[in-house]
């Protein structure tokens, strides 16, 4: 929906409403926080170029508010996506109410920024299929974290040439993994490396085959403490590095080389990022990591 990027933004907490709006200024997006008219008849909303709306609140107020707001943009013939990003009622709820996500609180802000920038400018047809890039967003675990938080049974595609991975949602929980031959919590650390990608997030109905035996929140917990091992072990390697052997150090070295190694190191063929190796090595992602670290600190 060409031209229609500025988000409008209603909740009864000024406080929270602006929180939301410099969450989306801050990601360049042009936003603007709507007046909430005391009484309860219709809404003035400034619709202009408007290509999402988010709402805010609690209770029964917030399901009046999602009621008023999907009935101004019918009214206004708008094919505006809504946001609901508030707590106190059921999720069915709010998606009866009008809205198209449900975001119940606490949820963080920049998954509320993540989904609305998902979403803007989508028309209906399109909302339940989602196409994108990670360009476009901060990265798998922001992007995994933030469709969780939605509630939904859907799938997440990620393609990078001839890689693809696939995230399994049940009801919001991250159930099942896969990227090549490897499955569950390893394949998702995995995708978690990923820098570059396109992806799509497309809703359905799944069985729930529970992989990744994990909570909600020890699965995010111990997607950070992995990511951070990353950073720790990787020195100033990056996953999108693509790296190369120097044969002739190589042979200069001999057998100081142990035979082990070699096979990591016929992976640096000068075409594949580090991701790829790592995914592709038959050893662990934090050993095959210290041979990667040593064989650039040896040169």
């Amino acid at each position: 929906m060409p031209g229609l990027s500025k988000v409008i933004v209603l909740d009864p907490d000024a406080r929270a409403g602006r929180q939301v709006q410099l969450g989306f200024e801050r990601e360049g997006v042009p936003s603007t926080i709507a007046a909430i008219p005391a009484e309860t008849g219709r809404l003035d909303l400034p619709t202009q170029d408007a290509g999402l709306v988010v709402v805010g609140g609690t209770d029964e107020r917030a399901l009046e508010l999602l009621r008023r707001t999907r009935k101004h943009l019918d009214e206004s013939k708008l094919d505006a996506p809504i946001v609901f990003a508030g707590r106190g009622i059921l999720r069915g709820d709010a998606e009866a109410a009008g809205a198209d996500e449900v975001m119940l609180l606490p949820a963080f802000l920049r998954d509320v920024v993540t989904v609305g920038r998902l979403l803007r400018g989508q028309p209906a047809a399109k909302r339940d299929h989602i196409v994108g890039s990670l360009g476009e967003t901060t990265g798998v675990y922001t992007l995994v974290r933030a469709l969780s938080a939605l509630g939904r049974s859907a799938v997440l595609t990620l393609m990078r040439g001839l890689r693809r991975g696939e995230i399994r949602f049940f009801h919001g929980e991250v159930t099942s993994a896969q990227v090549g031959l490897i499955h569950g919590q390893a394949a998702l650390h995995q995708l978690l490396l990923w820098t570059e990608a396109r992806f799509e997030f497309h809703h359905e109905d799944i069985v729930r085959r529970q992989q990744i035996p994990l909570s909600h929140d020890e699965l995010f917990a111990d997607a950070e403490r992995f990511l951070e091992g990353v950073r720790d072990s990787s020195g100033t390697l990056s996953p999108s590095m693509v790296l190369e052997q120097d044969l002739p150090r190589i042979h200069t070295l001999g057998k100081q080389i142990p035979t082990e190694v070699h096979g990591v190191l016929r992976m640096f063929d000068g075409h594949r990022v580090l991701a790829d190796v790592l995914e592709d090595s038959p050893y662990r992602v934090f050993e095959t990591l210290r041979v990667a670290q040593r064989a650039c600190d040896v040169g």
